[in-house]
């Protein structure tokens, strides 16, 4: 479950969901995969990911983190 302010924690998960999708369109299968992971972070860890995708782009992260 998320930790730290769980309210801004879930607003920033739902912003990364909405970026996920607009920009790799996962599967469904993938996307839960993602939502699973991203419910088990802290609110400060997800906030550094969403600003990180949106400075980036999903894309160029997920690249680089699977070279």
């Amino acid at each position: 479950m998320i930790t730290g302010d769980r309210k801004l924690g879930f607003q920033y998960r739902d912003l990364i969901i909405e970026q996920l999708k607009k920009e790799i369109n996962p599967s469904e299968e993938r996307l839960q995969k993602m939502i699973n992971r991203l419910n088990n972070a802290s609110s400060d860890e997800l906030e550094r990911v969403y600003e990180a995708f949106d400075r980036f782009g999903v894309q160029s992260i997920m690249d680089a983190v699977c070279e």
